[in-house]
């Protein structure tokens, strides 16, 4: 099967996924599949309605699509291969994605409550553009009284083109099944450019975690570079 009707199955797939923000986020439609691709298995009632048919190799939570210039087959791999490459800190814990949506994701431990950093790719045109994405995050963060918190923004030129944004308040993911706003919590966001689109990473937890942790991000973020792709 070619690449880019791969690619079209991954973000159908993602679409499914209503656990993870990125099911709502806007996106750049992508080619359709080629003809002959295997049809799901199972009745039509696996799917919700007006789903479209899912093919048989739809991958599994954490799983890379077949042909895709990013593969992982464990969490040791997280950054080693692929098209964009990176170090995670010492004492970030990469674990297995919980959701199928996600690329990778590791856990940032701490007295004040754990913060995760979820990693997302979807291929070229996937996943929506920079800034409907910052926007969108910043939009799930409120002050106490509800409204609107101010974020910062900056981008880094090298050695990849990496937009950054940060905020701060109550979070509220704004998506079916997630948890409940929850109060003072921070994050700390990047969208990398890369040859074959982009990479979306976001850390979000207890205000306290996540400015611990604020030189590492900056030292993660500072160490991308470009792969294989």
């Amino acid at each position: 099967m070619k690449y880019w009707a791969l690619i079209a199955v991954g973000l159908v797939f993602a679409a499914c996924d209503k656990n993870d923000e990125f099911a709502e986020a806007p996106s750049v439609e992508a080619p359709a599949p080629a003809e002959g691709a295997a049809p799901a298995k199972g009745s039509a009632t696996d799917l919700p309605q007006n789903h479209p048919t899912m093919p048989t190799n739809a991958p599994q939570a954490g799983a890379a699509l077949p042909g895709s210039p990013v593969s992982f087959n464990s969490v040791d791999e997280f950054g080693k291969t692929g098209a964009l490459l990176w170090e995670a800190p010492e004492g970030w814990e990469a674990r297995k994605p919980s959701s199928s949506m996600r690329l990778a994701e590791y856990i940032v431990n701490a007295e004040a409550g754990p913060a995760e950093l979820t990693i997302f790719y979807f291929g070229v045109g996937g996943g929506g553009g920079v800034d409907a994405n910052i926007t969108r995050w910043i939009g799930q963060f409120s002050n106490p009284d509800g409204s609107a918190v101010n974020a910062e923004r900056s981008t880094l030129e090298s050695p990849v083109k990496t937009h950054l944004v940060s905020a701060e308040g109550t979070f509220n993911p704004g998506m079916a099944g997630s948890s409940p706003p929850k109060e003072g919590q921070k994050m700390l966001g990047a969208i990398a450019e890369s040859s074959v689109g982009l990479f979306f990473f976001k850390l979000v937890g207890p205000k306290a975690t996540v400015d611990a942790n604020a030189q590492a991000f900056d030292s993660f973020v500072k160490s991308f570079k470009p792969g294989k792709s």
